[in-house]
Parts: structure tokens; sequence; C-alpha cells
């Protein structure tokens, strides 16, 4: 391989295989990555948020967090879906805090 200058570098077959290759993985984990963070739309929320109050639980402050129902029907909790059934998940909270 003849780089500006004329400096020849020599590499074997197999590595420029294995370069090839790591170049082709990390292109495509970057492409298939990236679609997510453009589909996201505020997590496709269907209803309104509710704001549950900071609280401590086994000596651990859990802070305030916004809890919004996805298109799904999942929480979404500060803007991540947590997988979890949205009316479940508030009933939870209120067991521990206020959620309005």
């Amino acid at each position: 391989m003849r780089f500006f200058g004329g400096l020849t570098l020599n590499i074997p077959n197999k590595m420029k295989k294995l370069i090839l290759s790591a170049a082709v993985i990390a292109s495509m984990t970057f492409f298939a990555c990236s679609s997510d963070d453009d589909s996201n739309d505020d997590n496709n929320t269907t209803s309104g948020c509710v704001t549950c109050d900071a609280y401590s639980f086994s000596g651990f402050e859990m802070p305030a967090a916004e809890v919004c129902e996805s298109a799904e029907g999942t929480a979404i909790v500060n803007g991540v879906d947590t997988g979890f059934p949205y009316d479940s998940y508030v009933d939870n909270q209120r067991t521990v805090t206020t959620c309005d």
C-alpha cells in the first residue's frame, strides 16, 4: 500500500481482512443504532403524564420522575420506556410516594 510521498506500508492480507471486517461491523452498528434516535418521537406517548414525588427507599433517595403512557400502554419514566404496564407502574409508585 503506497501513501503520500512514496511511503510504502506492507500489510499482510489477514490484517487487511481484519481491518476491513472491523470497519464494516463498526459501520453497521453505527447506522443501526442511529435510526433508533430518529424514531423516538417522545416514545409515542398517548396520554397525559403524572409526576411522582421524590422519596426514600432502603436508604436510597429516589428523585421525582415524570411517568407517561406510551402508545403500547407501557410506562415511560423520564423519557425511557420501562416495558412495564403503565397502570401497574403508577399504582406501585403510589404505594411509596404521591403521583399527580
